[in-house]
């Protein structure tokens, strides 16, 4: 059985630009282009599947279907195809693997859009002596796009084996976990996400108590115009 691929994140601090020097530094790397993925993290409103160490996503775009990716430590990553929709109840989902693992959790709670995260991301092979591929990474350097402004997360690496490497693929996983310090990525990810809800809370809180300020202007406005009406005066 081939390895199985790792997600790790970098330390605090290491954005995509050092975390790729570092890269360069220990191994001999093909860099490729930078490419930006848009995506929009999703739970209930509750934090049902953060508080169960789970992490949901769903591209960006609204038209057409979209692939959900539900991650958990230790697990394949679960995959779903579904329709634009503002919410998505687990007993709506299509039948598989998603939606056995999010109904306990979700129960009659909705799936809905939490935050949306833009990332730079880049791939890079690792070379040997006669200049082959030998391990597939790619560097991620994710932000949170909120009201309030852009909140970094910390930077993800993504390393996969190649057919027929697996040693090469070993090897390059001890020097990212030793040398740069590398943590697996699972509960370190969602810890890491944690302060971005915490901001998008105070966000939606800041929202009502605008709206409900302006509202009670509003609202105030039409009771001025009658008292004026009634005694003879102009309401504006």
């Amino acid at each position: 059985m081939p390895p199985a691929p790792v997600d790790l994140l970098l330390p605090a601090g290491l954005d995509g630009a050092d975390a790729l020097a570092l890269l360069e530094s220990r191994l001999r790397l093909d860099v490729g282009g930078a490419r930006t993925r848009d995506r929009v993290l999703l739970d209930s409103f509750d934090g049902r599947l953060r508080a169960a160490g789970l992490a949901a996503e769903r591209a960006a775009a609204t038209r057409g279907t979209a692939t959900l990716e539900l991650r958990e430590p230790g697990a394949p990553v679960r995959r779903a195809q579904i329709a634009p929709a503002r919410r998505h109840l687990a007993h709506e989902l299509p039948e598989g693997g998603v939606r056995e693992r999010l109904e306990p959790v979700l129960e009659e709670r909705a799936l809905l859009p939490m935050a949306r995260v833009r990332s730079s991301v880049r791939s890079l092979a690792v070379l040997n002596g006669d200049e082959k591929s030998v391990v597939r990474l790619s560097i991620e350097a994710p932000v949170a796009v909120l009201a309030t402004g852009r909140v970094p997360l910390a930077t993800r690496l993504s390393v996969r084996p190649v057919l027929g490497y697996d040693g090469a693929y070993e090897r390059t996983l001890a020097t990212l976990r030793d040398e740069l310090a590398g943590e697996p990525d699972g509960p370190a990810a969602l810890i890491a996400l944690g302060p971005v809800l915490d901001l998008l809370a105070a966000d939606q809180a800041a929202a009502r108590e605008e709206f409900e300020e302006r509202f009670e202007a509003f609202a105030a406005k039409p009771r001025r115009t009658a008292v004026r009406a009634a005694f003879g005066g102009r309401g504006r």
